[in-house]
């Protein structure tokens, strides 16, 4: 998925959805920890909670091999006082796993709009591939 357009229509995704769901954040990451779109356009927030995704690629690997747990649908961190960070695999076929990164208040909820998000990128990026 090369040139800004593609990276436009996700970031002009996300921001819908993190309007949507009140999110804090929402972005599209790589496993090696590289944003690719935000919903903020804070790109130091950004690269931040990228670093942090390439620490549960790694996990997501471990789980689906050591535990036998074929298919990862999430990860979650929750801080009481300063709320959760869900990342969620994008299930599309490609060499490199991506993943959507949401941060929320605590109480918030998120698994509706995240899975229409990775059903709606991985539309996106098997269009770019074609």
């Amino acid at each position: 998925m090369s040139g800004s357009r593609p990276q436009q229509r996700i970031a002009s995704l996300l921001e819908e959805v993190a309007r949507q769901g009140s999110y804090e954040e929402i972005l599209v990451t790589t496993g090696d920890g590289f944003p690719i779109a935000s919903s903020s356009g804070d790109y130091v927030a950004s690269e931040n909670l990228a670093g942090v995704c390439a620490l549960f690629d790694d996990v997501v690997e471990r789980t689906e091999r050591d535990l036998g747990m074929a298919r990862v649908d999430e990860l979650t961190v929750v801080d009481g006082r300063r709320g959760r960070l869900v990342i969620r695999p994008v299930p599309f076929v490609s060499d490199q796993r991506l993943f959507v990164v949401v941060r929320l208040n605590v109480r918030g909820t998120w698994r509706r709009n995240t899975n229409q998000l990775c059903r709606d990128l991985a539309r996106l990026f098997s269009e770019a591939e074609v």
